[in-house]
């Protein structure tokens, strides 16, 4: 057993009626979800799943997910979360490389059994299995132990004030480290979780309607989804009586930016949705979890550029330069970090041993190699410049795609913006760039190019930029899947299926 599972048990004694959950159907208390646990036992049972043999379950965003979890912590079973997106045979592949003799599907009450092969050794006292984004490659599947995510809800507890019957938004799919705060921490101490659709998630106005009905007092998300919450909580005061009123909604008191960069203007309709929360803005990955904050309370003012801040309480970081040395003082390099967080590694054994390493200055301490480049600054403060391997050599001179997707995501015009690269026999690299255009607006090609070229080196600049008023292909957890827009806006072929709303200027 763990401290996660009895504090979330205790409330169900304690207080049997008092809400745990809000989902379509309304809401579902403590008791319930209780009973809810013992009916996924059953039906595993039936199965013929037994002994100490890990599972997968298809986490489905609903109450049956959520009480199939803590099923699986009474039972002391390890589980891996599998995204319901996944087709039917990458699930079961992804579950037998995780060691599972069986796949639950929660909401249908039914169990398809596996006869894996020699799986990963499973350390005893790991419970959740997550896979990362496969942002840079394929998902990769974390183990996390039970002191690591006590630990963490504890952290996230205090740092956010947690207590019985804190209401917190639910974005984030339940198969992804965000639910260890909205999801897992708050049931531990009492609280609600508003669980909203993922289909739901790009609604601005939708999720606008949840945070108001059931008072939400915390809201994490990535900077996509936040800003189509701004957006709609903007257009619901021009449509109000007073339009110029910016009391916002005194009840949220954490607005939570986390999973890419936070730019100014969102920064901003938040704090004018909100206008008593505290902005945090919060770097972390599924092997560490929460690592640097930065916290703006509403008294100041909202910078040019965002840090991710300090190391968070009983994290340890360093920058590492190419070489692999340490960066002392003001410098860029890779992030290397521990944090009472942290995962016991991954199923692979190989990738942990590259990726889990000695830290350089703390004797016996582990730490992840984050793959992610940072700026310090002389304030100490961190910034994040992207991935390592987002660094690209144009005409033999470094550029890094998300730092050209920032500068770009600084004009006013622009809701959103993707940078990809394709092979030049000549420069090495070619910068290609499709910018989504705010509504109304008649954002230009040359008006790109001369902000580019007003804040950005000559070779940063993207050979080809392609304008739309469609909104760009997100993954499920709201980032702009570049992958996809590549295929849809630059395919090998002369010919793409979704036409650019401006002509391309290619120098």
């Amino acid at each position: 057993m763990n401290r996660l599972y009895e504090q979330i048990m205790a409330h169900a004694a304690s207080g049997p009626g008092t809400p745990a959950l809000i989902e379509g159907n309304g809401p579902v208390s403590y008791g319930q979800l209780a009973r809810l646990a013992e009916e996924q036992g059953a039906v595993l049972a039936d199965a013929g799943v037994s002994g100490p043999d890990a599972v997968a379950i298809v986490a489905h965003k609903c109450s049956e997910t959520i009480a199939a979890v803590l099923e699986c912590l009474r039972q002391r079973r390890p589980f891996l979360l599998l995204s319901p997106l996944l087709p039917v045979s990458s699930r079961a592949a992804t579950a037998a490389e995780a060691g599972c003799t069986g796949i639950l599907h929660p909401a249908d009450r039914r169990v398809e059994l596996l006869q894996p092969d020699a799986g990963p050794v499973i350390p005893a006292d790991v419970r959740f299995m997550l896979t990362t984004s496969g942002s840079t490659g394929r998902p990769k599947i974390v183990f996390l132990g039970l002191q690591e995510t006590d630990n963490f809800a504890g952290w996230a507890a205090a740092a956010f004030t947690l207590r019985p019957a804190t209401t917190v938004l639910s974005l984030a799919p339940l198969n992804f480290d965000l639910s260890l705060l909205d999801v897992w921490t708050t049931l531990a101490c009492g609280g609600c979780v508003v669980l909203v659709p993922p289909a739901k998630a790009v609604d601005g106005s939708y999720v606008l309607a949840q945070v108001l009905e059931h008072k939400v007092e915390i809201i994490q998300g990535v900077p996509m989804f936040l800003q189509l919450l701004a957006d709609a909580a903007a257009a619901s005061r021009e449509r109000a009586d007073n339009p110029g009123s910016s009391s916002g909604h005194p009840y949220v008191r954490h607005v939570i930016f986390t999973g890419d960069e936070a730019l100014p203007r969102t920064v901003d309709g938040m704090r004018h949705a909100f206008p008593e929360a505290t902005i945090h803005n919060v770097y972390g990955c599924t092997e560490t979890n929460d690592s640097l904050m930065y916290s703006l309370p509403p008294s100041r003012a909202v910078p040019e550029r965002l840090p991710v801040g300090s190391p968070v309480a009983g994290a340890e970081v360093c920058l590492l330069d190419a070489e692999g040395r340490e960066i002392s003082g003001p410098g860029e390099g890779e992030l290397l970090v521990h944090t009472p967080f942290m995962a016991a590694g991954y199923s692979d054994p190989q990738l942990t041993a590259r990726k889990f390493v000695q830290h350089p200055r703390r004797h016996g301490i582990t730490a992840f190699r984050s793959g992610d480049l940072f700026r310090r600054d002389s304030s100490g403060y961190l910034f994040l410049l992207g991935r390592t391997d987002h660094q690209v050599k144009v005409r033999g001179v470094a550029a890094n795609t998300a730092e050209i997707e920032r500068v770009i995501g600084l004009h006013q015009a622009v809701a959103a913006a993707a940078v990809m690269t394709e092979a030049d026999p000549i420069g090495g690299s070619r910068l290609l760039a499709v910018v989504e255009r705010s509504a109304g607006s008649t954002l230009s090609v040359l008006d790109l190019r001369t902000h580019c070229a007003t804040h950005l080196p000559r070779t940063s600049i993207p050979a080809v930029i392609r304008i739309t008023d469609t909104a760009l292909p997100l993954t499920i957890t709201g980032k702009i899947n570049r992958q996809q827009t590549q295929r849809e806006y630059f395919p090998l072929t002369s010919q793409h299926p979704r036409a650019p709303q401006q002509g391309v200027l290619t120098p």
